[in-house]
């Protein structure tokens, strides 16, 4: 994959990235539900809220990607449930898409961010 080019988010663009980049899974044994197996990659996100037609955006530190969607830090709250435009810059791969805000809770100073990917299969 072209590092020059941000990628449409698609499940089948997602799959190909963490087959060639995601080290092996380790389980987690916490409390929260997952769905798919996540693994730690730096980078940068964009949020745009669907709501603002592109006028507004809101930047976030990638912490964590899944099939199914990312986690962030950033310094704002993103209400559960809004729908957002996003994009995420990696060190080998961007991608652009649209998600839905599953949770967010304030840590310290900042706020921690699950996103889902919505698909458009």
């Amino acid at each position: 994959m072209k590092t020059d080019e941000i990628v449409k988010l698609t499940r089948e663009n997602i799959a190909a990235f963490l087959a060639e980049n995601a080290g092996p899974v380790d389980p987690y044994d916490g409390p929260q539900k997952r769905r798919e197996p996540r693994w730690p990659f730096p980078g940068a996100v964009e949020v745009y809220p669907c709501s603002a037609n592109g006028s507004v955006q809101w930047l976030g530190t990638l912490r964590n990607v899944s099939a199914s969607g990312l986690g962030m830090s950033c310094e704002r709250y993103l209400k559960p449930e809004m729908l957002v435009d996003i994009s995420f810059h990696m060190p080998d791969a961007s991608f652009y898409g649209k998600a839905v805000v599953r949770y967010c809770q304030q840590v310290r100073n900042e706020f921690m961010c699950g996103v889902e990917f919505l698909f458009e299969d």
